[in-house]
């Protein structure tokens, strides 16, 4: 009886410590996850940036070139 106690005890430390990895790896991936937002957002600032000033630069063109 004895025996069946301390297996079962040591599948609950493994389970336990089983569990616990898996929640680091939640966590590192949700850390991850928000980088990944972060500069995706900063890509499209840029592209807005770029497609604003090609606008403009185009604007531009067509003014000089009507002068």
């Amino acid at each position: 009886m004895t025996e069946i106690i301390h297996e079962r005890t040591q599948t609950i430390d493994k389970i336990a410590t089983i569990m616990n990895d898996i929640n680091q790896i939640a966590k590192e991936i949700n850390v991850e996850t928000t980088v990944q937002g972060e500069k995706l957002k900063n890509v499209e600032t840029t592209m807005t940036t770029a497609a604003d000033n090609t606008k403009a630069a185009t604007q531009h063109l067509t003014e000089a070139a009507n002068t």
